[in-house]
């Protein structure tokens, strides 16, 4: 989760200044923009994707899956010449272009999602 501290008379002001140049409305508080969610605490903000990345799971029927502590085996690595090709190319570019906007709120899983980007032109099913 990221914090943001907060500036709720600067972000008036902003948007008193928009509203003379621009028709806008105000939705109030945020809650859910773009795959992240915002929570109050205080004067502090919340921001999770948590939401965001069930949906991810979902999407490649992974909910049941196992956690683990590490998200990168920290022995082997995989190889661009594997045999067995993943056979929807789609659906892996889908995964990790999700998993790379997840990484906004969990920077601890970049290596790990980059690493998966390496083998975009030809995955195989163990890059999966």
């Amino acid at each position: 989760m990221v914090v943001i501290g907060d500036n709720t008379q600067k972000i008036n002001d902003f948007i008193s200044q928009l509203a003379q140049q621009f028709s806008i409305k105000d939705l109030g508080q945020l809650h859910y923009f773009l795959g992240i969610e915002v929570h109050k605490l205080g004067r502090d903000k919340f921001l999770s994707q948590h939401k965001y990345a069930l949906d991810l799971l979902n999407r490649v029927d992974m909910v049941e899956s196992k956690p683990i502590a590490t998200p990168m085996p920290s022995k082997g690595r995989l190889k661009s010449a594997a045999k067995a090709l993943f056979p929807d190319l789609t659906m892996y570019h889908g995964l990790v272009g999700g998993l790379q906007y997840l990484t906004f709120t969990r920077p601890d899983l970049s290596y790990s999602v980059n690493y998966a980007c390496q083998f975009m032109q030809s995955p195989t099913v163990a890059h999966f």
